[in-house]
């Protein structure tokens, strides 16, 4: 089994989202990583969305930071957790999805050793072609006006486009970013 060193860039996290047509301005984030927490995103301090958002996302950046390793496919899963930890299930716009609790963004271009590179992500959507697979508004306002987390979790694989042979990271500390979001009714 293959090793690696992959990470998300902070330098390069990035949000918005969309409400009556028009989407937001990027919204550059300070992140927390599980080995740095940040005082600007927390569950005191989320970020804001209003009840009425249509798409929510953004985009990111992960590094390869072994310059001796081999080239990798990457996936950044997003799940969603209330402030006790449990996790929030959602079955799409229609609400006829299978009930699912994660979404799995593949990036299909390989990752060379000593890069960067970046993807853009949408996890809620009310508007676009694949809302009836994506979080909704509603899944969040259990309990209104209360602070839900983003964990965004990072997982390097084998090269080959089929994202099923994943590789060990020999630093995963850096492999998770939790975001502080809010629905404002």
């Amino acid at each position: 089994m293959k090793n690696t060193n992959v990470r998300f860039d902070l330098n390069l996290f990035h949000l918005n989202y969309r409400v009556n047509g028009v989407t937001t301005p990027t919204y550059r984030v300070i992140s927390a990583t599980q080995k740095y927490p940040s005082p600007f995103n927390t569950e005191s301090t989320p970020f804001l969305l209003p009840c009425t958002v249509e798409n929510f996302g953004g985009e990111l950046a992960v590094t390869h930071l072994d310059p001796s390793g081999t080239p990798v496919n990457w996936r950044v899963t997003a799940r969603f957790f209330r402030a006790d930890n449990s996790i929030i299930w959602s079955q799409g716009f229609n609400q006829s999805a299978a009930p699912f609790d994660h979404l799995d963004c593949d990036v299909t271009s390989s990752l060379n050793p000593g890069t960067t590179a970046s993807t853009g992500y949408t996890v809620l959507s009310t508007v676009g072609n694949f809302r009836d697979w994506l979080y909704q508004p509603q899944d969040f306002t259990f309990t209104p006006n209360t602070p839900v987390r983003m964990e965004l979790t990072l997982t390097a694989f084998v090269a080959d486009g089929t994202f099923k042979t994943p590789i060990i990271d020999t630093d995963q500390s850096n492999n998770v970013l939790d975001i502080w979001l809010m629905l404002v009714c």
